[in-house]
């Protein structure tokens, strides 16, 4: 499976107010030859002790062409003025998106969704 495994996106980056960088990455696993299915991955993770931690997962296993999904990292910034960076995702359908924003927990262990708005859809 590992030669099926691509990266989508990898970002490097610092979500206020942590003082270490996190990764939020995309990844995806063609299971269906070149028109066929897609299994995709979505996280955010910290390193604690040199091991990475996640902190959010999305998973998404395809079983037909029109219920495939995808998740994609838009930005972070502090969109709430409360000195903490929201992470704005981009969740894609078969016909269509949404977009997601995610706040950190209240005991700052994982994140939790806030809003969930349409895009445009067929």
């Amino acid at each position: 499976m590992l030669e099926k495994t691509k990266v989508d996106n990898l970002t490097h980056t610092l979500l206020a107010p942590a003082k270490l960088p996190a990764l939020i990455g995309s990844f995806s696993v063609q299971v269906g030859g070149e028109a066929g299915l897609t299994h995709r991955l979505f996280f955010v993770a910290k390193v604690r002790d040199g091991k990475l931690i996640p902190e959010l997962e999305w998973v998404h296993i395809a079983c037909r062409e029109t219920l495939q999904q995808a998740m994609s990292l838009v930005d972070h910034a502090d969109l709430l003025g409360d000195g903490q960076d929201q992470i704005v995702v981009m969740h894609h359908y078969y016909e269509g998106y949404d977009f997601e924003v995610y706040r950190r927990t209240k005991d700052g262990a994982g994140w939790e969704k806030i809003f969930d708005g349409p895009g445009p859809t067929c």
